[in-house]
């Protein structure tokens, strides 16, 4: 099975996400908070690693891990935070339905993994372009 890491940070002006040794980013029209930047970073992440199961198309089975430093989405998607917040639930079904199709048409899981800031490329990345 091939696993590809996806890292990924939302600042409230930007996300970003780092896999394969490539960055990319998203610069916002208007501010968001900091919990919708961080959805949105990993929102970004699932559709980068449905870009890469395209590319990998009849090599086996995929994992894409991503990688985030928001415990909320994680313990949100993961069901172990309930979200009340009705925009947060809004890119909460967002992210769920892209991870869901993903598997139905990209043939790749996903998962979505804390890890602590200082271990994230991506927030690196973000706070030098501040």
């Amino acid at each position: 099975m091939q696993v590809r890491k996806i890292y990924c940070d939302g600042s409230t002006k930007e996300a970003c996400v780092v896999a394969g040794g490539a960055s990319c980013f998203v610069r916002y029209y208007a501010p968001k908070t900091n919990n919708q930047s961080e959805y949105c970073a990993v929102c970004l992440a699932c559709q980068e690693a449905r870009i890469w199961a395209r590319v990998q198309l009849g090599h086996g089975s995929l994992e894409a891990k991503i990688l985030t430093d928001s415990l909320l989405v994680v313990n949100q998607l993961n069901g172990s935070y309930r979200c009340t917040n009705t925009q947060l639930k809004g890119w909460l079904d967002t992210l769920k339905s892209l991870i869901k199709w993903a598997f139905v048409y990209d043939n790749i899981r996903i998962s979505v993994e804390y890890i602590p800031r200082e271990d994230n490329p991506a927030g690196k990345i973000l706070e030098k372009r501040r």
